[in-house]
C-alpha cells in the first residue's frame, strides 16, 4: 500500500494502520507515535526508548526457622504461588490488554529473602504521550494494590468498619473499630472487599508461626514507604476459612532434618508429606541423641490440623526411636542362627 502516492508502507506500518495509535509498552518502555500522512492516520515505532527498569521486589520471613537462611520449600512454593497469582489478578485490572512477568532473581541468607523482579507488559489504545505515565507506574501500581491490601486487612482486624469516599482524590478513607483511619485507592479496597485476593494472601501469610517464623515483610527495593509486614500474632486477620486445631497425638515418622540451636526441623511421615517441628521437651541432649541414630521414631507432640485435617505443624514432646522391619528381620535371622544346633 501507499499513501496519496508516497513511499510505500512497511508490513508493520500497515499492520498499524488504525485510526488511533497502538501503544505498545514494556518495562523498559518502547513508544509508538502517530504519523499523519495525509488525513490518514498511520502508526510507526519510534527508536527512542523510556528507560524504566521493573520494579524489584523484596518478600522477607524472619524468625528462629529461618535465622540460618533456609525455609520449608512447601511454604516457599506456597508462599510464592500466592504471590503470583494476586500480582496477577492485580496486574489484569490495572492493564486488561497486557500480561505480567514475575521472576525470582536471587535468595538471600540471613533470615529468607527472595528478590522478585516484576514487569507489567502493556498494549494500550489512544494518544501515546497521554499514556507514558500511567504505563511506566504500572507495575509499581500492581504491586502498591496488593500492599495496601494486606494493610487495610491488618487495620481492620476482621472487625466492623466504616467508609468514607474522597471523590476528587480517587481513594477511600476506612475508619476501624478503634476509630483509627486508613486511606487507600478505590481499586485496592473493591478487590479487598471482594475478597479477590484472600485465598492468595493467606499463601503470603501461612508460615507465620510464633516462636517459628515470626515476620512477613513485601517491599519494592528502594522504596522504604511501600514495605507492609505481617507478624505472626497477626497471622488471624488473614485466615479465609476455619484452618487450625490442636490435638496431643502419638505419631510415627522420621526426623529428617533437626537445628541443634533452635531444636526445629522436618518431620517426614509415613506417606511421604513432611511438615515443620519444634522440639518442646526437657531432654534436648537426648533428643539430638535420637535424631542422631537416625531411623523410624514414635513422638508424642502437640499436632496443628488445617481445615482438611492436613498436619501443617508438630509441637513434639517426647520422642522413641523404633525398630525398623529390617531390624526386626536381622535379630530373628540372629537368633534363629544362636538356636540352630550344629551338624
Amino acid at each position: 500500500r501507499t499513501c496519496r502516492g508516497e513511499r510505500p508502507l512497511s508490513h508493520l506500518e500497515w499492520a498499524l494502520n488504525l485510526p488511533e495509535a497502538v501503544v505498545i509498552v514494556a518495562i523498559p518502555i518502547m513508544v509508538v507515535t502517530k504519523v499523519r500522512c495525509g488525513n490518514e492516520a498511520n502508526s510507526m515505532i519510534m527508536t527512542r526508548n523510556i528507560m524504566q527498569e521493573p520494579i524489584r521486589i523484596s518478600l522477607r520471613y524472619d524468625g528462629p526457622d529461618v535465622i540460618s537462611g533456609e525455609m520449608n520449600i512447601d511454604e516457599v512454593i506456597s508462599a510464592l504461588q500466592g504471590f503470583s497469582s494476586a500480582y496477577a489478578k492485580v496486574a489484569s485490572e490495572v492493564a486488561p490488554n497486557g500480561y505480567q512477568e514475575l521472576k525470582v532473581t536471587a535468595i538471600q541468607p540471613g533470615s529468607f529473602d527472595i528478590l522478585i523482579v516484576a514487569a507489567v507488559y502493556i498494549m494500550q489504545t489512544g494518544d501515546a504521550l497521554e499514556h507514558i505515565e500511567t504505563v511506566v507506574n504500572a507495575a509499581k501500581f500492581t504491586f502498591e494494590i496488593i500492599t495496601q491490601i494486606i494493610g487495610l486487612k491488618k487495620h481492620v482486624k476482621s472487625n466492623p468498619y466504616t467508609t468514607q469516599i474522597n471523590g476528587q482524590s480517587h481513594n477511600i478513607t476506612v475508619i476501624n473499630a478503634d476509630k483509627v483511619e486508613l486511606t487507600l485507592s478505590l481499586p485496592a479496597f473493591e478487590m479487598y472487599k471482594d475478597k479477590t485476593l484472600d485465598d492468595d494472601i493467606e499463601k503470603i501469610t501461612a508460615p507465620l508461626c510464633e516462636g517459628r517464623i515470626e515476620v512477613a515483610k513485601l517491599q519494592e527495593i528502594g522504596n522504604d514507604s511501600s514495605e507492609v509486614v505481617v507478624t505472626s500474632d497477626e497471622r488471624e486477620f488473614f485466615r479465609s476459612r476455619e484452618t487450625t486445631s490442636v490435638e496431643e497425638r502419638e505419631i510415627s515418622g522420621t526426623l529428617v532434618s533437626l537445628n541443634k540451636k533452635t531444636n526445629r526441623g522436618t518431620f517426614e511421615f509415613g506417606n511421604g508429606k513432611t511438615a515443620r517441628y519444634f522440639y518442646i521437651g526437657v531432654d534436648k541432649d537426648s533428643f539430638h541423641s535420637d535424631f542422631s541414630r537416625k531411623g523410624p521414631v514414635s513422638v508424642i507432640a502437640d499436632v496443628a490440623f488445617d481445615e482438611n485435617l492436613t498436619v501443617t505443624h508438630l509441637d513434639i514432646k517426647s520422642v522413641k526411636p523404633l525398630q525398623s522391619n529390617l531390624e526386626l528381620h536381622d535379630r530373628h535371622d540372629s537368633s534363629n542362627a544362636q538356636e540352630s544346633p550344629k551338624d
